[in-house]
């Protein structure tokens, strides 16, 4: 019998990812990890600042946490992302969950249908109170007065989503040229955005 050292006898030897065991020799588990032999996973995560490029004293920026899960190889492949984005401007914090499908498929040697996808979740509204500064006319002296106008307005948010299918073409080992359209669905529309995506791929 092999053993891996952690008091877990292997009921065979492991081959192309596949991790059935037997825990202890008493706890059978089927195709533990196996999701590991036909799937990429990632973490990762972008933030930004404005830092000194603030503009009026300003303070902005944003991070992005996120993870993905892909199937397939150079011929074919698919890929799930899922994450939360976080924008602030000073003390304002606002976030939504995004969401991502992509995917590509060879239809010839140097030539591929690929799919990109951006999608924001629509989130409950919240409703913000505002004070402004506005002057009203005085009938009697014919002046204006300044008033403070306090009121409650609602901040929607709606689902957002970015659709970009294109055609990629494979120039040679890490070189490559998409061409592509955007369309953006809000609203319960989807609206084709008229200019075309031009993207070149090198590797460094």
């Amino acid at each position: 019998d092999q053993t891996n050292g952690y008091n877990t006898k292997l009921a065979y030897t492991c081959e192309d990812g596949d991790l059935t065991t037997q825990i202890a020799e008493k706890f059978p588990i089927a195709r533990v990890g196996h999701v590991l032999y036909w799937a990429n996973n990632a973490v990762g995560a972008m933030l930004g600042t404005s830092s000194w490029a603030a503009f009026s004293g300003a303070n902005f920026g944003g991070a992005l946490p996120f993870a993905t899960i892909s199937h397939g190889d150079r011929s074919a492949n698919i890929a799930l992302s899922g994450g939360y984005g976080a924008v602030w401007i000073d003390d304002d914090v606002d976030g939504r969950a995004l969401t991502s499908i992509a995917g590509m498929i060879k239809i010839g040697p140097k030539i591929s249908l690929v799919f990109d996808s951006f999608i924001v979740l629509p989130a409950k509204s919240d409703f913000v109170t505002e004070t402004y500064t506005d002057y009203v006319y005085n009938n009697q002296t014919g002046l204006y007065d300044e008033v403070q106008v306090t009121q409650t307005v609602e901040r929607k948010k709606p689902g957002l989503g970015l659709f970009i299918p294109g055609i990629r073409w494979h120039q040679e080992e890490g070189k490559a040229f998409q061409f592509g359209f955007t369309g953006v669905a809000t609203g319960g529309e989807l609206l084709p955005v008229p200019i075309p995506m031009v993207q070149w791929y090198r590797r460094i």
